[in-house]
């Protein structure tokens, strides 16, 4: 299972709203796939499991098509479109021309439910979690 990073909206997975990311790459991922989205990645502190998602689709689209609706899904409710396109291209360091990977996911795990839940769902999508990884999602 990869991990994803969401580190600008960490309440926003927590509580469920966020269920669009953009990147620039992410070309690999597929519907199906299964990602245990994290606090922060490259680091040497204890990473914290934020919520476990089932990709459900995945396209390539210019920066410049998001809409309002989608910086929302994104987890920027309220912000507009030119906010989202300036925060990314500051952060990711492409063009507003560029083509990015939108990923759209559906929750299966978040981390506000308890440490139970997040085993029956890994023994239920088959994948095995090493005994720290279950600890950092509590």
């Amino acid at each position: 299972m990869r991990r994803i990073s969401c580190h600008k909206t960490i309440d926003q997975v927590e509580i469920g709203t966020k269920t669009v990311t953009r990147r620039n790459g992410w070309k690999h991922a597929r519907p199906g796939d299964l990602l245990l989205i994290v606090d922060k990645i490259r680091t040497r502190e204890r990473v914290r499991g934020l919520a476990i998602v089932r990709v459900v689709k995945v396209t390539r689209e210019p920066l410049l098509a998001i809409t309002d609706e989608e910086v929302a899904r994104e987890g920027f409710a309220g912000k507009s479109t030119e906010w989202f396109i300036t925060m990314f291209t500051r952060d990711f360091v492409c063009t507003r021309d560029d083509m990015v990977t939108r990923v759209e996911w559906r929750y299966l795990w978040r981390s506000g439910k308890r440490k139970y839940e997040a085993k029956r769902v890994a023994r239920r999508i088959g994948q095995f979690f090493e005994a720290s990884t279950l600890q950092s999602m509590a």
